[in-house]
């Protein structure tokens, strides 16, 4: 008899470069990744606004929200993320996102007390990705966090 084998459960996501992090958005969040339009702001703000098909999008600068500067780089794509609320959300990027399947039981929720005080309070969970000779460390974006 043949022993069944069990699937370990995952958890889909698009994996946004920034600067020198990874950050991660789970995937049923996201409703496309499109060439960067217009995005209207007032002078350094990490807020700006997009026209997408017939809506509008609020456009979260992630680096300058980090970092507390804009890219030096051009940002190519935007990331569009239809929030709990039903508003329509943009992520700016430099490339092309890619997308991962994370094993559940890799999460590792970040403490409340990093949360409350840091700038990456905007993710929920970390995640040790192997790589060749080291590990990468994804941060899975929390929305209710970041788009506030």
């Amino acid at each position: 008899m043949k022993k069944l084998q069990t699937r370990t459960p995952t958890l889909k996501v698009l994996v946004i470069p920034v600067q020198n992090l990874s950050l991660a958005l789970k995937l049923e969040g996201v409703q496309k990744v499109v060439p960067t339009p217009q995005i209207f702001k007032s002078g350094e703000k990490t807020l700006g606004v997009a026209h997408f098909e017939d809506r509008e999008a609020i456009v979260v600068d992630l680096h300058h929200k980090i970092f507390g500067a804009p890219s030096s780089q051009p940002e190519r794509y935007v990331v569009l993320v239809q929030a709990t609320d039903q508003q329509l959300y943009g992520i700016p990027t430099t490339t092309l996102p890619t997308l991962q399947e994370l094993p559940l039981e890799s999460l590792n929720p970040l403490p409340a007390d990093y949360r409350d005080r840091d700038t990456l309070g905007i993710a929920s969970h970390t995640v040790a990705l192997p790589q060749q000779d080291t590990e990468q460390t994804l941060f899975l974006l929390d929305p209710d966090r970041l788009f506030v």
